[in-house]
């Protein structure tokens, strides 16, 4: 058995979890066979309330909030009490959430199930009459009454009788309307035996330091009564919320009498809370009673206890359970002969562990989920994700397909109907939508969003009213922003919305010209001509994605121009924040240039792929689903293969426990490692060396900088700010021409690149001019006798 981790092993911060509670998580109604209920919710409301603790101390600034369903209710928002007023089905719930700015959401579910009556049963014979002169209970809804029985034996006496130690005692009538709910009791003050008194009690516990005692207390208002040997109980009931469940007279006892003869009764009562079981035990002399209790064997439903010890060599177990080489495969065990818990899982609210040896996968999180500690034994990769098939076209690769200010017949998504010409168009080559020459109102209603270019010229002085031209924008007069082009009067540019109408009109007999254009780069597709143009597109000269079949005459073909591909299987793959490395096998093809990848990695909408030559490429994603689509979609093909995972530790910060202290040992400072980017204030290093970058940093000290080919005579680098330098030589014969190629294409684009001969200028003319620049090559011409030039390029 191999050990992950032995030693000690200590987890501090016991009370950061944050957890919600209901001071009731369930509700019962009482209903009639037709669902009613017996009280009404609107005068008598279900509650709960929620609050929010941070390990054992209650939060504040939290704001409640509640769904319903099939329920009517109401809560508020600063203290989380939820009413429940009305409710519409067998059993309906409300969700309670709290929220706090910087906090997660918590959630907590009170359910209330109505509770049915039962079949009315057969009416029974009717029962004797009353003893005249005996006591009885009458309960109806929330009212009980207490009252005697006449001599015919009817009840409604308004005194009764009973007799205590052999004394007759008259007792007055009593009526309880009941408020609380739970058991309770009926009390006689026989001190004056001919005008006995009578209290409703309910029974509680009180408690100070190691003393436990119990009190009646008036059953509604909760306030002690002054009991003494001369109160006796007389009677018991239980009020459910809306009913009483029970309700007799008893033979008369004496309060203390009572409790002393009735404690395991009492222990049973619903009215116990676990807290207070303690307590109640004490105070009914539980522990006088039952000192120590023998038994083979016991089936107990439910046990509440104080202190639960074992013999030496017992243990408690579940049924199920079992293990396998020493762990457990099923349920759980605690045994007290060797110390040992065993469980298939456990939940730790709070834990401290020393010389903890742990095997086999481990994780440990925060409170809010996120894995900061994990194991990990090493793996083989296996699978593998392709890119998805290239499904779309760039409007770029449209227009470099065609000449500007070309046209020609155009078909979409196999038709001509909505779009049939098409137009190639730049600053130098405008679309012209209106352009004309004539004493008229010539107006075009706009079919494509974006910025025109208007210009209107008048014999007179340009302007608005009688015999001047104006122009309007949606039939509101608009005044020249722009600068006069020449003889324009009127030049400038507007961003219009589709269906905005412009119109230029003359007044008088001038000789005008007007001009709406189009002046985008790109391609224009449209249906008709200059000055009633019906239908508009345009296709924008840029690396948006497009689904829709588009011909361009014999120029270009949508269909034969399908080099972009979604990259979401890629995207879904990871979890955001991921990175996985992969195997020497992913070669993939990106912008037609072929690479290894080694390393990819999703940053929230992006995508980053690492090769094995240092070049960095980041994709937007997910794919848009839109026509065009700005982002996820890419020249991009190829397959990534995942690596097998590292065996050893894995985890997202180091943090050193104190001032002064430091990640690792002396001289042995975090050993050593492999870092795509480290951030350092200030860092000493013995060497660098390969492609990486060291960001964020105030003084970085090496010894020597190693980048790739440094001893040959071309090479490359990688500088602190994302840029990359590359350099090289040429041998040239007399007025040569040609390419190089750089050591490595630069991921984004080539910004410069400086060439330099070894020629002598002084007595022959000699130069070197770049001729062509991409991000993988540059071409070049010698004006000049033979001789060696040198090249420095940068980019990123």
């Amino acid at each position: 058995m191999t050990h992950v981790s032995t030693g000690q092993f200590t987890i501090t911060d016991l009370h950061d979890l944050t957890y919600a509670q209901l001071s009731s998580e369930s509700g019962l109604v009482p209903v009639d066979s037709a669902g009613t209920p017996k009280t009404s919710l609107s005068t008598s409301p279900l509650t709960t309330q929620m609050s929010v603790y941070k390990g054992n101390v209650l939060q504040t600034g939290w704001t409640f909030s509640r769904t319903q369903t099939s329920l009517t209710s109401s809560i508020d928002s600063g203290t989380g009490v939820l009413t429940v007023t009305a409710i519409a089905a067998d059993s309906s719930y409300a969700d309670i959430t709290a929220t706090k700015n910087g906090e997660p959401s918590i959630t907590k579910r009170y359910v209330i199930t109505k509770v049915y009556q039962g079949t009315q049963g057969i009416q029974g014979p009717t029962g004797p009459a009353g003893t005249p002169g005996y006591i009885g209970l009458s309960p109806s809804g929330n009212v009980l009454n207490l009252r005697g029985f006449n001599a015919d034996g009817s009840f409604g006496a308004s005194v009764g009788y009973i007799y205590v130690k052999g004394v007759r005692c008259t007792v007055g009538q009593a009526t309880l309307t009941a408020t609380y709910t739970g058991p309770g009791y009926i009390l006689a003050n026989t001190t004056t035996p001919t005008s006995t008194t009578v209290s409703f009690a309910r029974l509680t516990v009180n408690s100070s330091g190691s003393d436990s005692w119990v009190e009646w207390k008036d059953y509604n208002a909760n306030t002690l009564l002054s009991t003494n040997s001369a109160w006796f109980v007389i009677g018991t009931f239980n009020f459910s919320g809306s009913e009483f469940i029970s309700a007799e007279i008893i033979t008369p006892q004496e309060v203390s009498e009572y409790v002393t003869t009735h404690f395991m009764e009492l222990l049973g009562k619903a009215d116990i809370v676990t807290d207070t079981l303690k307590d109640w035990g004490k105070a009914l002399g539980v522990e006088r009673v039952f000192n120590r209790i023998a038994a083979l064997e016991a089936f107990i439903d439910s046990v509440f206890a104080n202190e639960i010890t074992m013999s030496g060599s017992g243990r408690i177990k579940s049924s199920n359970y079992a293990e396998a080489n020493g762990f457990p495969t099923a349920g759980y065990q605690f045994t007290s002969l060797d110390g040992i818990i065993k469980a298939v899982a456990a939940i730790l609210l709070g834990a401290t562990i020393k010389n903890a040896m742990i095997t086999g996968q481990t994780t440990l999180e925060c409170s809010d989920g996120e894995t900061v500690f994990k194991t990990q034994f090493g793996s083989a990769g296996t699978g593998s994700y392709a890119a998805p098939s290239k499904t779309r076209w760039s409007g770029a690769a449209a227009s470099s397909a065609v000449s500007a200010g070309a046209t020609g017949s155009a078909t979409v998504n196999g038709s001509s109907a909505t779009y049939d010409q098409y137009f190639r168009s730049n600053a130098a080559n405008a679309f012209k939508l209106i352009d004309t020459v004539a004493i008229a109102t010539h107006s075009h209603t706009i079919k494509y969003a974006g910025s025109y270019h208007l210009m209107a010229q008048a014999s007179v002085t340009f302007g608005s009213g009688s015999s001047y031209y104006t122009v309007k924008i949606n039939g509101v007069t608009i005044t020249a922003s722009g600068t006069a082009l020449g003889t324009y009067n009127y030049n400038e540019y507007r961003t219009l919305n589709v269906n905005d109408v412009v119109s230029f009109e003359l007044t008088g007999n001038y000789l005008a010209v007007a001009k709406l254009l189009w002046e985008q780069d790109g391609v224009c597709l449209f249906k008709g001509s200059t000055g009633s143009i019906t239908a508009f597109l345009f296709v924008a000269n840029q690396s948006n994605a497009y689904s829709m079949a588009v011909t361009l005459g014999a120029s270009f073909n949508s269909a034969s121009n399908l080099t972009l591909a979604s990259i979401d299987t890629w995207y879904n793959w990871l979890s955001d924040g991921e990175t996985r490395t992969l195997t020497s096998s992913s070669a993939v093809t990106i912008n037609g240039a072929p690479y290894t990848a080694k390393y990819i990695t999703r940053l929230s909408n992006l995508l980053r792929i690492i090769c094995t030559n240092g070049s960095q490429f980041e994709f937007s994603a997910p794919a848009g689903s839109s026509d065009p689509a700005s982002a996820g979609w890419h020249n991009i093909s190829g397959t990534l293969y995942p690596a097998g995972e590292t065996r050893g530790v894995v985890t997202g910060s180091l943090i050193p426990v104190g001032t002064g202290k430091d990640v690792g040992e002396p001289g042995n400072r975090y050993g050593t490692g492999y870092y795509t980017v480290m951030d350092a204030l200030s860092a000493v290093i013995n060497s660098l060396s390969g492609t990486g970058t060291i960001s964020g940093y105030s003084s970085v000290s090496a010894t020597r900088i190693n980048t790739a080919n440094d001893a040959k005579g071309s090479g490359y680098s990688g500088l602190t700010n994302g840029m990359i330098l590359e350099w090289g030589s040429m041998s040239l014969s007399q007025n040569a021409t040609g390419s190089v190629t750089f050591p490595i294409s630069f991921p984004n684009a080539c910004l410069h690149v400086n060439l330099q001969g070894s020629a002598d200028n002084t007595y022959y003319t000699n130069g070197i001019a770049l001729k062509g620049l991409s991000a993988s090559s540059f071409s070049y011409e010698l004006e000049g006798v033979a001789q060696t030039v040198y090249w420095m390029a940068i980019g990123y």
